[in-house]
């Protein structure tokens, strides 16, 4: 444990590879320029103080008692059960977690919307584990029925190709910057999705049936790394739409949505909700005009959220 430190992780996106990656689909995930920080210190008054905040200020402040880590005061329920099922594992991990602090403050910062779905759990996970020195991926599995490919991302600088069969986990960090970057958009449809209610209906259903189905979507993931031009990438990204349809059964949420837009239109993470990927040639006047036009006001170009190299030398300044 780091009784009094800072860190910081990144928020992620899956770009291929949704639901069946928990079947053994190849996929492909980029961390974001936009993550979360913790900032720890030491305190005399025998209690854990945490305070989160995100872009829209502070929205939950909680006190737990020391050493049994027991929640006294949660301005969020949900969360405040969330955290003291986080620091429950982290005991299990390591029994000396905290067990003899006088006094803890810990503060977080979320540089996006935590509606948004890029990774707020994920990060707080790699921040504590961090803080903890507890291994990432076996916190995330135990209080977690993902895949653990965004546990990942939080810690990585690269774009990350991801594979989990059973309980083994094959993570590559990799190369992957688009020619046609600039043509990719990122859409937040207004509507949050429940990630972890997502997963556990998808688990319900019998993996022999998505055999084919995972081969498919591994296949389209080594191709999309592959793509040299925006009409290849679309065609890939309307057959991972395809498929996924077939999976799901549901609608692609271009027909749904988008029906006129003139390119490619991706879920990413859980349908029906968070984010989607627009590829168009047409240009960003013509992408953020039509999705604007419709009521979807928060957009991202590729290069604006992914983080690159550029984006890390930035995040490396020092504060003036």
């Amino acid at each position: 444990m780091k009784p009094a430190s800072n860190g910081y992780a990144h928020g992620k996106l899956m770009l291929t590879g949704e639901y069946l990656v928990m079947h053994g689909a190849l996929s492909l995930s980029v961390p974001l320029n936009k993550g979360q920080s913790l900032t720890a210190s030491i305190s005399s008054n025998g209690m854990l103080e945490w305070q989160a905040s995100d872009v829209n200020g502070v929205w939950f402040n909680g006190v737990f008692s020391l050493p049994d880590l027991l929640p006294i005061i949660a301005t969020d329920e949900s969360a405040g059960e969330h955290l003291h099922k986080l620091f429950l594992a982290i005991r299990e991990l390591d029994p000396q977690f905290i067990a003899e602090s006088q006094g803890l403050v810990l503060n977080t910062n979320l540089e996006f919307n935590r509606k948004w779905g890029l990774g707020s759990s994920s990060s707080l996970i790699a921040l504590l584990a961090e803080f903890a020195g507890v291994d990432a991926l076996k916190l995330h599995q135990m209080v977690s029925n993902g895949s653990g490919y965004d546990v990942v991302c939080a810690i990585s600088e690269k774009p990350v190709l991801f594979q989990r069969s059973g309980e083994r986990i094959l993570a590559e960090k990799i190369d992957f910057h688009p020619q046609f970057a600039d043509d990719l958009f990122f859409v937040y449809l207004e509507n949050k999705q429940d990630s972890a209610a997502e997963i556990s209906s998808f688990l319900k259903k019998n993996p022999n049936d998505f055999i084919s189905a995972v081969a498919e979507i591994s296949e389209i993931t080594r191709k999309i790394l592959k793509a040299e031009s925006i009409e290849d990438f679309n065609h890939l990204l309307s057959a991972h739409e395809f498929i996924m349809s077939k999976v799901l059964n549901r609608k692609v949420v271009k027909d749904v949505l988008f029906s006129d837009f003139q390119g490619a239109v991706k879920s990413l993470g859980a349908w029906g909700g968070d984010f989607v990927l627009a590829s168009t040639s047409n240009g960003k006047d013509y992408a953020s005009r039509y999705f604007s036009q419709r009521a979807y006001s928060t957009i991202f170009s590729y290069n604006e959220l992914v983080l690159s190299e550029h984006s890390r030398q930035l995040k490396e300044l020092p504060l003036l």
